[in-house]
């Protein structure tokens, strides 16, 4: 049997069966959970067990085929119920970097959630910044971070103690 991305379910004597993502659209959960519950249902350690069937799908783009599972709907369902849900799901949306600076958005925020590489950069400049304002050496700053960030944390430091040295002048020669 081969499966090309369905549409719409399959059914055969009144079973619905559908795949691991149309399972996960259905229950509203990861795909991940689903594959979860088959591993589960194949080594028998639940009460509700999933049908399953398994069927092959040509992979894109290559002549290998891959094995694939089938999951009847209503013990999906019924698995569904019976199980513990940690935290909604929300499926994924693709963000794309074009649509974000078409949109006006600044291109430093690339992401929907979490850092972007100028975050990032900052925060370690505004951290090497306190650091030596308090400071501390070299040695004790480069402990903190991972050896390969050792060069770019140097640069900071090196540009953090020139800024510190100007600023204490420019103090200097303003009180004589």
């Amino acid at each position: 049997m081969k499966i090309d991305k369905p549409k719409s379910p399959k059914k055969t004597n009144q079973k619905v069966w559908l795949t691991v993502e149309q399972s996960a659209e259905k229950v509203e959960r990861s795909p991940n959970t689903i594959r979860n519950w088959i591993n589960q249902s194949n080594k028998g350690l639940v009460k509700n067990r999933l049908l399953l069937r398994k069927a092959w799908r040509d992979k894109n783009q290559t002549n290998c085929r891959k094995k694939t599972w089938l999951i009847e709907e209503q013990s999906l369902i019924d698995r569904n119920q019976n199980s513990v849900r940690m935290r909604k799901y929300v499926k994924p949306q693709k963000i794309h970097r074009q649509d974000l600076v078409r949109k006006g958005m600044p291109k430093s925020i690339r992401y929907e959630s979490g850092d972007s590489p100028q975050r990032v950069e900052a925060d370690r400049r505004k951290w090497v910044d306190e650091w030596v304002a308090e400071g501390k050496s070299l040695d004790r700053i480069l402990r903190v971070f991972n050896p390969y960030l050792h060069p770019e944390i140097s640069g900071y430091y090196s540009q953090s103690i020139k800024q510190k040295f100007y600023q204490e002048r420019a103090k200097h020669d303003s009180q004589e």
